[in-house]
């Protein structure tokens, strides 16, 4: 399977208990290969959180196995002709920093591994590891 995925990575943050719950927002996107449905996601992480937005740690909105896997299902939706996927979460982060005295930066870091079963046994098929910066004023902020 070759299939070039462009993962967007669109947060609305809610803020509460010294924590940042982010959404993902279900949009469909378009691949070359929509052969295959996302059976079941693995988060492999040890840390289980984003990381550090303003103090606060984050964390995805019903954790990042279903938040994952509900994103995936817009534009991979189950059929029983389609070929089943797993995906394992190897690195899910975001990190913040003031680059300038008006503004800040937003980086976004995901690694994701495509398996399929073949011969009894689970095989990488793809592999994402993707960065994606946002450069933030101040006053967008607040």
């Amino acid at each position: 399977m070759k299939a070039t995925l462009i993962i967007l990575l669109i947060l609305s943050i809610r803020s509460g208990f010294s924590q940042h719950v982010l959404t993902l927002k279900t949009l469909p996107f378009t691949a070359e290969d929509t052969s295959f449905y996302i059976e079941r996601v693995i988060d492999s992480r040890v840390n289980k959180n984003l990381g550090v937005l303003e103090k606060d740690t984050s964390v995805l909105h019903k954790g990042a196995e279903t938040a994952i896997r509900e994103f995936m299902d817009v534009s991979f939706p189950y059929s029983p002709a389609k070929e089943s996927v797993q995906i394992k979460v190897l690195a899910l982060n975001l990190q913040q920093s003031q680059t300038s005295i008006n503004e800040f930066t937003s980086r976004a870091y995901v690694h994701l591994v495509f398996l399929m079963q073949k011969d009894k046994s689970m095989h990488e098929v793809y592999s994402i590891k993707h960065y994606e910066d946002a450069v933030f004023q101040l006053s967008d902020k607040m």
